[in-house]
C-alpha cells in the first residue's frame, strides 16, 4: 500500500518540477502546510487545491484585519480561511467564464451577490491592500479599481473546482451536451481542462452518465487532447459515443493511458464509428477494452485500417487479456473491410465473450462467408 502511494505521489512531484508556477503552489502548500505526509497532492488539482488553501492561511496569519487568524483555535482558523477560498472561488469562475484576464469592483459586487459574508471578506481584506491572490492593478479608479489573480491557473483552478462541486445537475457551463466539443477546442479553456484532470470527468459522469461526442462542431486535436483528461476519472459513464472523433495512433494511446488508472468500471455502450483508427492504434484500443469490465455493446464500424492484418488483429486480443469481455452482447464491425487473416485471432476474440449474441460483419463478406466468427 505504501509503494502505491509513493509511487502516485512521484508520478505528481515529477509533473510537478517539470512547471516553474507548480513548483510555486508547492513552494506555497510546503510553507502553509497543515495535514500529514499522506495528504500531499497526488496531482495538479490537488496540489492547486492544498497549495491555496495553505497561501491564503498563511496570508491570514499575517493579516493585522478583523480576518486575521493569529490566537484563533484551529476551528476558527478554517473557518476564516474557507470564506476567504469561497469568495476567491466565486470571483474567479466569473471572471473565468466570462474569458477575463482582469475584473473590476462591480465585478466583484456581481460575482460575490447574495452572500453578504464574502462581500465584507473582500472588502476588509482590499482595504488593508493583502486580498490573497489577488494582484492589485490599479486602485481608486472611477471603477474602483482593476484586479487579477496573480497566475491566470489560480483562476483556472477556481473555475475548475467550480466544475467539480458535487451537485446533481452539471453546471452551466456543460448544461448544453452540444456544446461540448466547442468549449473543448477553445484554447482559452486548455489549461483549466488539464489541471481538473480525474476530477471534472468524475463529477460529469455522475451528473450525465450518458456522453455523445459525435456532434459538430467536430473535434479538433485540441478538442481531443482535452477529451482524455475530461475522461480520466468518468468512472460513472455509462454510454460514450466517440463516433467521428478522429483518433490516430498516439491520441488513442494517451487516451487510454489518462484511463488506464481508474477505468471505465460502468460503462455499458462504446461507439468508436467512424473514427479512422489505424492498426497502430489496435493494442491502444484492447487496452481501453480491458478496462471497460461491464461493456455490452461495442460498435467499431468503418474503421478500416484498424484490423487490416493478422497482427493488428492479434494485438487488439492480446492487449484485450484472457478475461476478455464478459459481459459483451453485441459487436458492430460492419464496413471495417476485414481480410481472412483476422478469422482465427477473431475466433479468440468470440470465445473471450461468453454472451455474445450479435456480430454485424455487413460489408466485410470476405470474413462473413462460412466464418465461425458469427
Amino acid at each position: 500500500e505504501f509503494e502505491e502511494l509513493l509511487k502516485e505521489r512521484l508520478v505528481a512531484f515529477d509533473e510537478i518540477c517539470g512547471m516553474p508556477v507548480l513548483l510555486s503552489v508547492l513552494v506555497c502548500l510546503l510553507k502553509g502546510w497543515w495535514g500529514k505526509a499522506d495528504e500531499l497532492p497526488k496531482d495538479k488539482y490537488e496540489l492547486y487545491q492544498m497549495g491555496i488553501w495553505a497561501k491564503v492561511a498563511q496570508d491570514l496569519k499575517s493579516s493585522d484585519s478583523k480576518y486575521t487568524i493569529r490566537g484563533k483555535s484551529k476551528d476558527e482558523a478554517r473557518k476564516q480561511i474557507g470564506l476567504a477560498v469561497e469568495m476567491l472561488r466565486l470571483i474567479g469562475t466569473a471572471n473565468h467564464l466570462a474569458k477575463r484576464r482582469t475584473f473590476q469592483l462591480p465585478d466583484v459586487h456581481k460575482a460575490l451577490a447574495g452572500r453578504a459574508d464574502l462581500e465584507d471578506v473582500w472588502a476588509v481584506l482590499l482595504a488593508a491592500g493583502e486580498v490573497p491572490l489577488i494582484r492589485i492593478v490599479t486602485l481608486g479608479e472611477a471603477s474602483g479599481g482593476e484586479f487579477q489573480f496573480c497566475h491566470l491557473s489560480f483562476q483556472e483552478f477556481l473555475f475548475v473546482s467550480t466544475m467539480c462541486a458535487d451537485c446533481k445537475t452539471p453546471h452551466d457551463f456543460f448544461a448544453k451536451e452540444d456544446e461540448l466539443n466547442a468549449k473543448l477546442n477553445d484554447p482559452f479553456y486548455r489549461n483549466a481542462i488539464t489541471i481538473g484532470s480525474g476530477h471534472i470527468g468524475e463529477a460529469l459522469s455522475k451528473q450525465r452518465p450518458d456522453w455523445s461526442l459525435d456532434r459538430y462542431p467536430r473535434l479538433s486535436a485540441l478538442g481531443v487532447d482535452g477529451l482524455r483528461h475530461l475522461l480520466a476519472g468518468s468512472v460513472w459513464l455509462q454510454s460514450l459515443d466517440l463516433s467521428n472523433v478522429e483518433l490516430d495512433g498516439p491520441a488513442m494511446g494517451r487516451l487510454v493511458e489518462a484511463l488506464s488508472l481508474r477505468g471505465l468500471p460502468e460503462l455499458r455502450k462504446l461507439s468508436l464509428r467512424f473514427c479512422k483508427l489505424p492498426a497502430s492504434s489496435a493494442g491502444a484500443v484492447g487496452r481501453l477494452l480491458r478496462i471497460c469490465p461491464v461493456l455490452e455493446d461495442l460498435d467499431l464500424e468503418w474503421n478500416r485500417e484498424l484490423l487490416n492484418s493478422g497482427q493488428a488483429a492479434a494485438n487488439l486480443t492480446d492487449e484485450l487479456g484472457d478475461e476478455g469481455l464478459p459481459c459483451l452482447r453485441r459487436l458492430g464491425l460492419r464496413w471495417c473491410h476485414l481480410p481472412e487473416v483476422v478469422k482465427q485471432p477473431l475466433g479468440i476474440l468470440r470465445a473471450r465473450c461468453p454472451k455474445l449474441e450479435e456480430v454485424d460483419l455487413l460489408g466485410d463478406r470476405r470474413i462473413a462467408e462460412g466464418s465461425s466468427f458469427v
